[in-house]
């Protein structure tokens, strides 16, 4: 695909912040990117944002997602649209998690972005880097969000450049992104970018030395994504690399306070034992316990888990290799008997803080029919 005969249609949204990301918003665009119009992905409740992302892509979504929940910056994700009648589109999102205070994530907003090619039906989109459209999807954010071509050569870059490092973005589009940095960083940076676009999915990321304009030297965290594009074009964030370091509250504690706020039935084990540290309201109210004191420290078979030593063997194998494991049908003990349930799990390594998060999600009781 050539990058002159992209186009692109956009559409912006906001995410309730849970396991769901069930819709809470989204604008009149969501017609021409996914097909589905604004009563149907928000009134109805049946078409969350992982609905809209290819399976295959749905984990490494939901990774870059979370990493860019954590570290309190834009995450942007390169994946495969699936609208509603099924029609291919290359999609990227784009956005960065709310919080009402420090410990409170109360959303999740930004921007979809569906690719098209010329030739197709391609009423109501507009070029792909026409400065119009991405400015007024991206100049919310405080990072630097750059589209770049196949060469090294920077499309598109939002007006953030000139904050972190002083250059304009007229000075910017149309030359080497690796032209602001340090001489010594730029084959590094090449490299870095080449293994990317050679990955063909995913991400890498890298500290690296910019030149401010101003002349001083800036040391910036930059992320790189494959585009999903075949043309070897990536997108790329970068930040300052101390304004990394400025989230004051633990990381740890962030996964936490996200648990505690999920209505999903969450637990927080360690890794390896797999003993209990933190279940939420909604485990709670799943398995009828009183207090999280009485399951603390425990296993999950202790705690009610009716999962096989085998069962668990396995997913531990699997999230040593993927980081994720995408669920199991289990059974929970409860007052009133087992309760049939899908367990999920996903391993956590953050400022040395190991874990695994498991979620319970309730099934339909055996026996019952859904007309």
């Amino acid at each position: 695909m050539n990058h002159h005969d992209a186009k692109i249609s956009g559409m912006t949204f906001r995410c309730r912040a849970d396991a769901a990301l069930g819709f809470e918003y989204v604008d009149e665009g969501s017609k021409r990117v996914t097909g589905y119009n604004e009563a149907e992905l928000v009134e109805t409740g049946l078409i969350n944002l992982p609905d809209l992302i290819h399976p295959a892509g749905r984990e490494e979504a939901r990774r870059l997602i979370q990493d860019g929940i954590t570290r309190r910056g834009t995450f942007a994700v390169p994946f495969g649209i699936l609208t509603k009648d099924r029609s291919p589109a290359e999609g990227i999102l784009i956005g960065r998690g709310i919080f009402a205070d420090p410990l409170n994530l109360t959303s999740i907003e930004g921007y979809l972005l569906r690719m098209q090619t010329t030739g197709g039906d391609t009423s109501g989109t507009t070029n792909l880097f026409s400065d119009d459209l991405w400015q007024r999807m991206l100049e919310h954010t405080g990072d630097i969000v750059a589209y770049i071509d196949w060469d090294g050569t920077v499309r598109y870059i939002t007006p953030s450049v000139t904050r972190i490092l002083g250059y304009r973005r007229d000075q910017v589009t149309g030359s080497a992104f690796s032209n602001m940095l340090i001489t010594g960083e730029r084959n590094r940076f090449e490299d870095v970018r080449q293994h990317v676009h050679t990955m063909g999915s995913g991400g890498s990321s890298a500290r690296f030395f910019g030149m401010h304009a101003g002349g001083a030297r800036v040391q910036i965290l930059v992320r790189l994504f494959s585009s999903g594009k075949s043309d070897g074009s990536v997108v790329l964030t970068a930040s300052p690399a101390d304004e990394e370091k400025s989230l004051t509250i633990p990381i740890h504690e962030l996964i936490q306070a996200i648990c505690a706020a999920s209505p999903v039935p969450l637990i927080i084990t360690s890794k390896g034992d797999q003993r209990i540290q933190m279940v939420n309201e909604g485990f709670l109210k799943l398995t009828g316990k009183g207090d999280s004191m009485e399951v603390t420290g425990l296993s999950l078979t202790a705690a009610g888990l009716q999962t096989s030593s085998n069962d668990f063997i396995a997913i531990e194998q699997i999230l040593e290799q993927n980081g994720a494991y995408e669920g199991i049908e289990s059974e929970i003990l409860t007052p009133t008997g087992n309760i049939p349930i899908l367990l999920s799990a996903r391993s956590f390594d953050t400022s040395g803080q190991q874990g695994v998060t498991w979620s319970l999600v309730p099934l339909p009781c055996k026996g019952t029919r859904s007309e």
